[in-house]
């Protein structure tokens, strides 16, 4: 499977719930929606998950990141946080479909942040 598989699968289901109207109404995800399954192949399945882009391996990132579907905050606005689990460790992992979470969000993130590469700079400061 390749990333741009992924996208255009991505394209068509996003068709599938999105109307002509912008940003002016309530996205409700779908029963039946594939979301899911999308992200099961191509980011936990040990045969058919992307590889990294600068690497080709599918070893440099073990962590996979779900987005939470939450309540309203106190500004009416939707509050999403996200969960991050080591890809191995399956019995931790939600499970696929379950309505806490918003699928489509967790693939996008994880489209994100599988195919970039980041830097990270940490320091320890001690007071002496």
């Amino acid at each position: 499977m390749t990333i741009e598989n992924l996208l255009l699968a991505m394209v068509n289901e996003r068709r599938k719930t999105k109307t002509d109207e912008d940003d002016d109404y309530v996205h409700i995800q779908q029963l039946d929606s594939q979301w899911p399954r999308l992200f099961q192949s191509y980011f936990l399945s040990p045969t058919t998950r992307l590889s990294q882009t600068t690497t080709n391996t599918t070893s440099d990132d073990d962590l996979v990141f779900y987005v939470t579907r939450q309540v309203d905050n106190d500004f009416h606005h939707p509050l999403h946080l996200v969960e991050v689990f080591r890809h191995h460790d399956t019995k931790r992992q939600p499970r696929l479909g379950t309505p806490e979470y918003d699928w489509e969000e967790t693939t996008n993130l994880n489209l994100v942040l599988h195919q970039f590469e980041y830097t990270v700079t940490t320091a320890v400061c001690t007071k002496t």
